[in-house]
Protein backbone atom coordinates (compact mmCIF):
# COMPACT_ATOMS: atom_id res chain seq x y z
CA UNK A 1 0.00 0.00 0.00
CA UNK A 2 2.82 2.34 0.81
CA UNK A 3 4.92 1.48 -2.55
CA UNK A 4 0.93 2.20 -4.60
CA UNK A 5 0.76 5.77 -2.95
CA UNK A 6 4.21 6.85 -3.52
CA UNK A 7 5.29 7.59 -7.20
CA UNK A 8 8.81 8.18 -6.32
CA UNK A 9 10.52 5.50 -4.57
CA UNK A 10 14.15 5.83 -5.11
CA UNK A 11 16.45 8.92 -7.48
CA UNK A 12 15.69 6.40 -10.81
CA UNK A 13 12.88 4.69 -9.92
CA UNK A 14 9.96 6.92 -10.23
CA UNK A 15 6.86 7.87 -12.17
CA UNK A 16 5.74 11.31 -13.15
CA UNK A 17 2.78 12.68 -10.90
CA UNK A 18 0.80 12.53 -14.22
CA UNK A 19 1.59 9.36 -15.01
CA UNK A 20 0.63 8.17 -11.37
CA UNK A 21 -2.34 9.75 -11.00
CA UNK A 22 -3.30 7.98 -14.60
CA UNK A 23 -2.39 4.47 -12.96
CA UNK A 24 -3.56 5.21 -9.90
CA UNK A 25 -7.02 7.15 -9.96
CA UNK A 26 -7.93 6.77 -13.23
CA UNK A 27 -8.02 2.43 -13.15
CA UNK A 28 -9.46 2.83 -9.63
CA UNK A 29 -6.34 1.07 -8.07
CA UNK A 30 -7.13 3.29 -4.88
CA UNK A 31 -10.15 4.59 -4.11
CA UNK A 32 -12.07 6.64 -1.01
CA UNK A 33 -13.43 3.00 0.19
CA UNK A 34 -9.84 1.34 0.15
CA UNK A 35 -8.54 4.18 1.85
CA UNK A 36 -11.31 4.08 4.79
CA UNK A 37 -10.03 0.56 4.92
CA UNK A 38 -6.77 1.22 5.31
CA UNK A 39 -7.28 3.90 8.08
CA UNK A 40 -9.55 1.54 10.22
CA UNK A 41 -7.14 -1.78 9.58
CA UNK A 42 -3.74 0.47 10.08
CA UNK A 43 -4.78 3.58 11.70
CA UNK A 44 -4.46 2.63 15.57
CA UNK A 45 -2.12 0.78 14.90
CA UNK A 46 0.49 2.26 12.60
CA UNK A 47 -0.79 5.95 13.09
CA UNK A 48 2.47 7.30 11.53
CA UNK A 49 2.59 5.04 8.27
CA UNK A 50 -0.97 5.30 7.93
CA UNK A 51 -1.01 9.48 8.09
CA UNK A 52 1.62 9.11 5.15
CA UNK A 53 -0.32 7.03 2.89
CA UNK A 54 -3.21 9.44 3.16
CA UNK A 55 -1.03 12.42 3.18
CA UNK A 56 1.16 11.26 0.01
CA UNK A 57 -1.99 10.43 -2.37
CA UNK A 58 -3.79 13.60 -1.20
CA UNK A 59 -0.53 15.59 -2.32
CA UNK A 60 -0.61 13.68 -5.79
CA UNK A 61 -4.12 13.20 -6.27
CA UNK A 62 -6.37 16.26 -4.81
CA UNK A 63 -9.51 14.27 -6.09
CA UNK A 64 -8.72 12.11 -3.26
CA UNK A 65 -10.20 14.71 -0.78
CA UNK A 66 -13.71 15.02 -2.16
CA UNK A 67 -14.11 11.11 -2.91
CA UNK A 68 -13.44 10.98 1.05
CA UNK A 69 -15.60 13.25 1.43
CA UNK A 70 -18.77 12.11 -0.82
CA UNK A 71 -18.47 8.48 0.80
CA UNK A 72 -18.12 9.83 4.65
CA UNK A 73 -20.67 11.79 4.08
CA UNK A 74 -22.56 8.75 2.11
CA UNK A 75 -21.34 6.83 5.48
CA UNK A 76 -23.11 9.61 7.85
CA UNK A 77 -26.51 9.44 6.10
CA UNK A 78 -26.23 6.48 6.36
CA UNK A 79 -25.52 5.88 10.20
CA UNK A 80 -28.41 8.97 10.76
CA UNK A 81 -31.03 6.65 8.70
CA UNK A 82 -30.04 3.62 11.21
CA UNK A 83 -30.44 6.04 14.22
CA UNK A 84 -33.51 7.62 12.89
CA UNK A 85 -32.26 11.11 12.86
CA UNK A 86 -32.23 14.14 10.30
CA UNK A 87 -28.04 14.46 9.09
CA UNK A 88 -28.72 17.80 8.52
CA UNK A 89 -30.36 18.25 11.91
CA UNK A 90 -27.79 16.81 13.28
CA UNK A 91 -25.09 18.86 11.65
CA UNK A 92 -26.74 21.99 13.42
CA UNK A 93 -28.16 23.43 10.49
CA UNK A 94 -26.41 26.35 10.16
CA UNK A 95 -24.30 24.39 7.78
CA UNK A 96 -26.14 24.80 4.26
CA UNK A 97 -26.88 21.68 3.66
CA UNK A 98 -23.46 20.29 5.03
CA UNK A 99 -23.21 17.70 7.40
CA UNK A 100 -20.72 17.45 9.86
CA UNK A 101 -19.69 13.53 10.22
CA UNK A 102 -18.37 14.69 13.74
CA UNK A 103 -21.71 15.31 15.27
CA UNK A 104 -23.78 12.76 15.10
CA UNK A 105 -25.85 11.45 18.18
CA UNK A 106 -24.20 8.44 19.59
CA UNK A 107 -25.51 6.86 22.73
CA UNK A 108 -22.73 7.01 25.63
CA UNK A 109 -22.03 3.59 26.51
CA UNK A 110 -21.96 3.30 30.34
Amino acid sequence: LVRLTTPRESEFEFLEVQQWRALVYDNWLLDAPKLLDAVAVFGWSNTDLTRGILSSTLEHEPRYADDLAEALTAWAEAVCQCCGCDPLAVAGGGGGGQMEVWHLPFPTVV
